[in-house]
């Protein structure tokens, strides 16, 4: 997914970063924002997991959001309209999709 960003005709730095799975912890905003410190928003972007007629994957994504939400703006990439199919990732369908689903992306407040 980080790499068929960086194919993506968006003209600003590819700013993608893979966490090998669907978890992201502590550890791993710790070191996000010490190497990046001027970020402004985490967007949790991962694979398609939402079964038909359950909210789990959108209540984890939720869950992460919220744990880490006092650190940095966070919000997540989750896709109501089911442009994607299960397992896909946001940028798996082409720069179109990706963008509508970012455009649509849950904020934390």
């Amino acid at each position: 997914s980080v790499l068929q960003m960086d194919s993506f005709s968006n003209k600003k730095q590819n700013v993608g970063l893979a966490v090998c799975g669907s978890r992201f912890n502590k550890f791993q905003l710790r070191l996000l924002l010490r190497t990046c410190p001027n970020i402004q928003e985490v967007i949790i972007a991962f694979d398609n997991e939402e079964l038909p007629g359950e909210d789990k994957y959108y209540q984890k994504l939720m869950g992460i959001c919220k744990r880490y939400n006092d650190y940095v703006n966070m919000s997540f990439i989750y896709d109501r309209r089911k442009l994607t199919k299960l397992k896909d990732s946001p940028t798996d369908c082409g720069e179109e999709i990706y963008n509508e689903l970012l455009n649509t992306r849950v904020a934390i407040q």
